[in-house]
């Protein structure tokens, strides 16, 4: 019991780490930022793997933080069967099982920064305050609201500070999230 535990966890906070480098990195955040640089050193494995998948896109889409974070996916699930917390599932099961948690917890990592964004852009607004660690957590939403907000800027007229991005974003990561979840209901029955 208390090893399962300690398996999830430790699983779960890389799996997190590896998700917040990629980001991170897809944002271009600035690496001597205290909370980049700490995240960047507990990933250092990421740039060891670099070396055989380099980054993508003028070195912003980390591919090595992809594949390390959907083997990472592989050995939570196994671990888990092993455990025997979830099913044991055949090979094929078990890829497709670790594909769809993976992009699931994108997703929900997505989700989740880009509600923290909507509460830090108030925080940020109301208290004047400019601090570094608020303006990073800022900029790793940015990748993923930017198309929303050119979107948004096409279709709509200009609203004044009203930015309807945020809620354009969550709304059609959750569409997303449920279509996900219809399709690996589907591939296991």
């Amino acid at each position: 019991m208390l090893l399962g535990l300690v398996f999830i966890t430790v699983v779960k906070v890389a799996g997190f780490l590896l998700l917040m480098r990629f980001m991170l990195q897809l944002a271009g955040a600035d690496v001597s930022q205290p909370l980049v640089h700490a995240t960047y050193k507990s990933t250092a494995i990421t740039d060891i793997f670099s070396r055989i998948l380099p980054p993508l896109a003028d070195k912003r889409f980390n591919l090595a933080a992809v594949v390390l974070g959907f083997l990472l996916t592989l050995v939570y699930i196994a671990g888990r069967g092993a455990l025997g917390h979830i099913p044991v599932f055949t090979n094929l099961n078990l890829i497709l099982m670790a594909s769809f948690t993976f992009l699931a917890a994108i997703l929900s990592f997505c989700k989740l920064l880009i509600f923290v964004s909507i509460i830090l852009s108030w925080v940020i607004m109301l208290s004047q305050n400019q601090s570094s660690h608020l303006f990073v957590i800022m900029q790793m939403a940015e990748p993923i609201l930017a198309p929303f907000r050119q979107l948004l800027n096409r279709l709509l007229p200009q609203l004044g500070p009203i930015d309807l991005s945020p809620i354009l974003a969550y709304f059609a990561i959750t569409i997303c999230q449920k279509i996900l979840a219809q399709m690996l209901m589907n591939s296991l029955v």
